[in-house]
């Protein structure tokens, strides 16, 4: 008589990677979430993940959420969470992971030239620095001695300056940090010539008076 077989076989297909969420990145939130999704291929909804640590085979927090927020304030930097999904056979899935980078300090904006004494129109230029940030994105100033705000004038050619001006100005990073205001102070004095016509012949002297006021 015939006989049956039963076969069993182990099963060894892992699940999908999750999927990350769309992530604000750069941000100046110390806490921020990441959300994923399952990836389908069999995973049930068991995950395990690791902040800035690749190695989920040891340490790592299971879970049945989609989304993790650190309990404390992540320092200034990069920072990955890496996760995984399981299906119902224990199988783990490749290692999905996703990057946020932190900034929380606000740029910093140089005037050139610099504020002072000038006899000349000069083309000033607002340089910013946002260091190892998230970038810089907007310079905003004024020309009045009005502090400047987001709603003054934004920075994008030099500022032509021939009178006295003082100028005020701050920038904003692509964090959303907003760094200090700086002023500087263009003066331009009057200059007058108290002694008539000026004529110069080679070989010889003329003196006349200035006066700057």
């Amino acid at each position: 008589a015939a006989k049956s077989v039963t076969a069993t076989f182990a099963d060894t297909t892992a699940p999908n990677a999750p999927v990350f969420s769309t992530i604000t990145t750069p941000t100046n939130n110390q806490k921020p979430t990441w959300t994923w999704s399952s990836g389908g291929n069999g995973g049930n909804g068991t995950f395990r993940y690791k902040l800035d640590n690749s190695d989920l085979t040891t340490g790592a927090t299971e879970t049945t959420a989609t989304s993790y927020t650190p309990a404390t304030n992540l320092s200034e930097g990069t920072h990955t969470l890496y996760v995984q999904e399981r299906d119902a056979a224990g199988n783990w899935s490749q290692m999905y992971s996703a990057t946020i980078k932190l900034d929380t300090v606000g740029p910093t904006v140089t005037a050139q030239p610099a504020g002072g004494t000038y006899l000349s129109a000069q083309n000033v230029t607002l340089i910013c620095d946002d260091g190892a940030g998230s970038g810089c994105g907007n310079i905003y100033f004024t020309t009045d001695n009005s502090p400047p705000t987001t709603s003054s004038t934004k920075y994008t050619a030099p500022i032509n300056i021939s009178a006295n001006t003082t100028l005020k100005f701050f920038a904003v990073d692509t964090a959303g940090n907003t760094g200090s205001a700086r002023t500087e102070i263009y003066s331009f004095p009057n200059v007058a010539i108290a002694a008539g016509n000026i004529k110069v012949v080679q070989g010889e002297t003329r003196q006349t008076t200035v006066t700057l006021t």
